[in-house]
């Protein structure tokens, strides 16, 4: 009967194993399938920015563009007709 329960906790063991491996697996494979993901959308924005490298510029320009117009609506430009005389 001993060796029937040590077959017996073996089998438990080499099957709890099995599992654990499974589950090892199954995590590795999510984590290459990010890392190709990754992979491809850095790929995919250099070729991107290699015809068109003059769009970082442009983009830059833009937004310049953009925050002194908002600074400008903020803090409008002093106008002498706007003059409030005290009697």
């Amino acid at each position: 009967m001993d060796g029937a329960r040590i077959y017996a906790e073996n089998a438990i063991r080499k099957r709890s194993e099995q599992m654990n491996y499974l589950h090892l697996a199954s995590r590795l494979d999510a984590v290459v399938a990010r890392l190709d993901t990754q992979a491809k959308i850095k790929s995919a924005s250099q070729t991107i920015n290699i015809p068109f490298p003059c769009i970082e510029h442009h983009r830059i320009w833009v937004l310049d563009r953009v925050a002194k117009l908002m600074n400008l609506m903020k803090h409008p430009q002093y106008d002498e007709s706007d003059d409030v005389v005290m009697v």
